[in-house]
């Protein structure tokens, strides 16, 4: 499990995205089970759609995925940046 960074958008009726709200949000990392989550997807009537973005860890065996957009139709998008792979979230992130 990792940290990200979770931003939610809405799309103004201009064509612009406009963020709606941010928090930080506790996921899993590995590709695996962001390709199961496409699986599932496809059976949803929801019509979401999840593009992720993946790379190779330190020691270039396994992989760990570093950015993902989920698409909610056509209005809505959410973006995770991965701020870090440990289960414990850094300093500057800790809320006051």
């Amino acid at each position: 499990m990792g940290w990200y960074e979770k931003k939610v958008y809405r799309k103004k009726q201009n064509g612009s995205w406009n963020c709606v709200k941010r928090e930080l949000e506790k996921a899993p990392h590995d590709v695996g089970s962001w390709n199961q989550s496409g699986v599932l997807e496809k059976r949803s009537s929801i019509g979401e759609k999840t593009q992720f973005t993946k790379e190779k860890t330190r020691s270039g065996i396994n992989q760990k995925v570093t950015k993902v957009r989920t698409y909610f139709g056509k209005n809505e998008r959410v973006d995770r940046n991965l701020i870090t792979t440990s289960s414990r979230l850094p300093k500057r992130y800790k809320q006051k």
